[in-house]
This record gives structure tokens, sequence and C-alpha cells, in this order.
């Protein structure tokens, strides 16, 4: 019987351990950098340029992200990110009306994403021929 209780206890010991490893190894504290923020012509919405970065076995990203006004800016509020690029490309934002926004980006660069409309909000993206 103590024999039992031993292996279980070093099964039960074995089993934290790996699951501390599992969460410490694959779950990845992002950092987030303000780059640039925008706010539109009538002033409800504001668009932020930022820098994600999660560590040294990920890749960088340079991400859009839109807020309403008077909204802390949260980087890891995946609905509010309307283009993402990988790397650091140095994107231009820009309103070109109160429900249009422009995102310029440099061409020849990594993976990108985008979406085209956020709560009304056209995203228009053009790709900077050099």
């Amino acid at each position: 019987m103590r024999a039992l209780i031993i292996v279980l206890a070093g099964f039960l010991a074995v089993g934290l351990v790996l699951l501390y490893l599992q969460r410490s190894i694959f779950s990845f504290d992002c950092e987030h950098e303000i780059l640039s923020q925008t706010t539109s012509p009538d002033g409800l919405y504001v668009a932020t340029v930022s820098e994600r970065a999660c560590g040294a076995v990920t890749h960088d990203y340079e991400v859009v992200s839109i807020r309403g006004r008077g909204t802390q800016f949260d980087g890891e509020d995946k609905k509010s990110w309307v283009f993402w690029i990988e790397g650091r490309p140095q994107l231009q934002v820009g309103w070109a009306s109160p429900k249009r926004l422009t995102v310029l980006y440099p061409s020849a660069m990594g993976k990108r994403n985008e979406i085209q409309l956020w709560q009304g909000v056209e995203i228009a993206t053009q790709e900077l021929r050099r």
C-alpha cells in the first residue's frame, strides 16, 4: 500500500511539473508598443498602429486597430484589429473620411491579413510601390 501511495505521489508530481512547463513554454506574454495614433475627423474613433512582439519563437507584427473614443488601447483585443502584417514595415495610416481608414504598407513584406469593414468603418489598404 505504501508503494502505491509513493507511485501515485510521483505521478502527481511529474504531472504538475509537465503542466507548469507546458504553460510557461507555450503561453506567451505579448508586448505592444504604440507607434502612432490618429483620431477620425468626427472624433468618434482612434486608429492605432502598434508593434506586437510575443517572444523569440514567434514573428513580430505591426497591427492596425480601431477603438471608440474614450476607450483604452488593448493590444490583445483582436476584435479591434483591422490590418496586421508580419515584420516591421512602418505602416502609414490616415482617415480619408469619418468612416474610411486608409492603410498604406510597403511592397514585398511578410504575411498580411486585413478586415475590410469594422463596425461601419471601411478599411482601404494600398501597397506602396518602391
